[in-house]
């Protein structure tokens, strides 16, 4: 059987015109309302693959703001005006470019509330209901597009009717209202809870699935159908993070996600070894010196693209494009606006059959990378990402010894996954230039230079497996555990490295080689005397050979009790979460058993002290008010630092010892660290790929409401971090520099000045 069109899928309903680009908005009537003749909705899920058609019109606009206005990419001398005036914040108004249309979120949000309105969802045929599982999909699709026009936009009107005409005047007084991010009735998830849909959509899934077609053929490739559906888990789960305003969200956000993920078809080999990009040390004539290994990062990004021969990967939800113009919508401006030159191909030929009368013409396409021009380049990365990637600190275990010891930290080579997100070009006329290929993947050479082979990526991912867990990361932090979400980037939720409460023996002793780990925090080799303070209380690791040092990512005896309250933070099924790697070794070396210098007693009171100078104490108070949020300890002596060797950090005891909570306080400055470093993390991972600025306004809104700082923390936070992007400073350094004093002034007034004009 022939691979089913893309064209005869990803169009428009019957009778809907194109999704308008101008300056008009959804108001404009672009659609006829009941001109499918003969054809009812409930008979077919024709119209409901016209909603994803109009998801494909908004795919491209939504990556480029998203990417545009946040802190890892910078404009060049060949930037358009129209970017210009994204990137730099200048208030553009909608309609002005075919980015800035607010209109292309409500065609899908129209085309949804058609559907809806005109669907028989009890329909059965064969006692099998006929259409749940689409109707699904379109309240879910539905919600998707509300949470990007909060995003983008605010407050926007609320209409869940189908609209056909002109002049309703609900632009600016909208018959439903409104919808933001504030607290109360407006909320958007408050709103789309109230209804009920959304849990209707929730509990369609859970009982009858998502659709399942046949593959998609875009004139090129095969690619898989199932990828072009939104989870009502992730959905959820995004809709509680973004809107979230109480502990409650943030638990409830961790769930959904967690469902998602404790699937067995999404876990297994989801964050595996095969995924991550290295560096390698190599000696020659006694010189060393350290070369690139990107192939298995290549092959998760390609593997990401969901190609219909592909078994895994890590994307969630994509939006397909054509290859060429006559199989639907060709996806090519994101690639172009980075610098590269595509062409988009239609070839034909007759295919022969054994029956001649059965003779066919077949039509291909292609979309062909013929190389970079610095002259299409509108988007580049920032200095800001540059050395955001140079900073940080590449861990191997020394390969030439098995001594648990043997590990070794890389000089000035950084983040691997550097040299494929953006590798380096040799143009003839600029020189060296990083060009960003996330969406046409090629090869490097092993010292990050490219090597050609560049394809383009016949989708635009908007939910993918890493993605999901920083957010899950995200959300398990701002619910009170910022250990057990720093595990997600650390070493992942393998239960091997995860703390479990032991057996206890008859005498009321943990049961084995268990007990209380200590850290040494001086010792008297003369008197034979050491001071110890207790770390674990009764906690043990279920891998036979690990040695924690001070240091090390231990989960805390405070948060371990506390998540035996919490289904969502249960990772003891070997076979959902022992392939998971933690995000951060994707890049920066798999070592984090004994890796130092990436564990959360270090890098958390770093970023709190970090937090504090940029916020305006000096680096020693800074400094001691980290070390006070972290242990308690008011002096800021280093003399506890390093670790302990050997039998001496396991002491034996019977004695239960008193868990001690953590101040309010000091878990308020442990979250807020950790997630700066989760926001850090993105950024290594998902840059580019049109989650930056998004992310960074979800995050600066969390720190907004944490009452253990100041209102407008957060906006500080983000307009700081953004203002900096062109400085060439790593990150925290000379932290009262602000950079763009304009962005700066904008973004850090709060939540008015984060969003694109609405139309009038």
């Amino acid at each position: 059987m022939k691979a089913k069109s893309i064209i005869g899928l990803f169009v428009c309903l019957i009778g809907f015109g194109a999704v308008t680009t101008s300056c008009e908005d959804m108001l404009t009537p672009d659609i006829t309302i009941g001109s499918d003749g003969d054809r009812t909705i409930s008979d077919t899920v024709f119209n409901f693959l016209g909603i994803m058609r109009a998801v494909q019109q908004v795919a491209e606009q939504h990556v480029i703001l998203g990417e545009a206005r946040g802190d890892l990419v910078t404009t060049t001398s060949y930037t358009s005006d129209s970017i210009e005036r994204i990137v730099n914040f200048r208030n553009p108004v909608d309609g002005e470019n075919e980015l800035l249309n607010r209109a292309a979120y409500y065609n899908v949000i129209n085309h949804c509330n058609y559907y809806l309105q005109n669907v028989d969802s009890t329909r059965t045929l064969n006692y099998n209901y006929l259409m749940k599982k689409e109707v699904a999909q379109v309240i879910l699709v539905r919600a998707w597009a509300y949470m990007q026009l909060v995003q983008n936009y605010g407050r926007v009107p609320y209409i869940t009717v189908p609209v056909s005409s002109a002049g309703t005047g609900w632009e600016t007084n909208p018959a439903e209202g409104w919808v933001s991010l504030a607290a109360g009735e407006e909320n958007l998830l408050n709103r789309l809870l109230s209804t009920g849909l959304l849990l209707q959509a929730y509990s369609y899934e859970k009982v009858e699935g998502r659709p399942s077609y046949e593959a998609y053929f875009n004139g090129a490739v095969s690619m898989q159908s199932r990828l072009t559906m939104f989870p009502a888990d992730v959905i959820m789960g995004e809709l509680y993070l973004l809107c979230a305003q109480t502990q409650a969200d943030y638990e409830k956000a961790a769930s959904y996600f967690y469902e998602y993920l404790s699937d067995d078809d999404v876990v297994v080999g989801s964050i595996a070894a095969n995924s991550n990009c290295s560096w390698m040390e190599y000696q020659r004539d006694g010189k060393i010196s350290y070369l690139l290994n990107s192939g298995a990062w290549n092959n998760y990004l390609k593997a990401s693209a969901g190609y219909a021969n592909m078994t895994s990967g890590n994307v969630i939800t994509f939006v397909p494009s054509a290859a060429a113009s006559n199989f639907g919508l060709v996806l090519k401006r994101i690639p172009e606006i980075y610098g590269y030159s595509l062409t988009s191909t239609n070839t034909t030929r007759t295919v022969e059959q054994d029956n001649p009368d059965n003779d066919y013409v077949e039509q291909r396409g292609a979309v062909n990378v013929s190389g970079v021009d610095y002259r299409l380049r509108q988007l580049q990365p920032s200095k800001g990402y540059e050395l955001l990637n140079e900073s940080q600190v590449y861990a191997i275990n020394d390969i030439r010894s098995r001594d648990e010891e043997a590990i070794s930290y890389l000089e000035n080579v950084g983040d691997a996954r550097n040299y494929l997100s953006a590798p380096i070009f040799n143009t003839h006329e600029e020189g060296r230039l990083r060009f960003i290929q996330k969406f046409t993947i090629g090869n490097v050479n092993n010292n990050g230079l490219y090597a050609g082979g560049a394809a383009f990526r016949y989708s635009i991912p908007l939910y993918t497996i890493p993605q999901i867990y920083l957010h899950f990361a995200e959300a398990i932090n701002r619910a009170g555990f910022p250990r057990y979400a720093f595990t997600i980037l650390r070493e992942g939720l393998n239960p091997n490295f995860m703390p479990v409460k032991p057996a206890l023996d008859s005498q009321g002793r943990p049961d084995g080689k268990q007990g209380v780990i200590y850290h040494i925090l001086s010792k008297d080799d003369e008197n034979h005397v050491l001071t110890l303070k207790p770390v674990l209380d009764s906690v043990s690791y279920r891998h036979p050979n690990l040695t924690y040092y001070k240091g090390a990512n231990h989960i805390s005896p405070y948060e371990l009790v506390k998540a035996q309250e919490k289904p969502w933070l249960d990772f003891s099924n070997e076979k959902l979460w022992s392939n998971v790697l933690g995000i951060h070794e994707l890049g920066c070396g798999r070592s984090s058993l004994q890796n130092t210098a990436y564990a959360y007693e270090n890098v958390v009171e770093q970023r709190i002290a970090d937090e504090a100078v940029r916020s305006g104490l000096s680096v020693q108070a800074a400094r001691k008010y980290a070390r006070r949020m972290m242990d308690g300890d008011e002096s800021g002596d280093d003399s506890g630092e390093g670790g302990s060797e050997g039998d001496d950090e396991i002491v034996w005891t019977i004695d239960t010892l008193a868990i001690e909570a953590p101040s309010a306080e000091a878990l308020a400055a442990q979250i807020n660290a950790v997630e700066t470093l989760i926001a850090d993390e993105a950024a290594l991972q998902l840059g580019f790929e049109g989650f930056r600025y998004y992310d960074l306004m979800r995050m600066a809104r969390h720190k907004n409401y944490d009452p253990y700082f100041g209102a407008n923390y957060g906006s500080v936070w983000m307009a700081w971090l953004i203002a900096r992007r062109d400085l060439g400073l790593k990150p925290y350094e000379q932290p009262t520099r602000l950079g763009n004093a304009t962005i700066y002034n904008l973004l850090s007034q709060g939540e008015s000045g984060w969003y694109l004009q609405s139309p009038h």
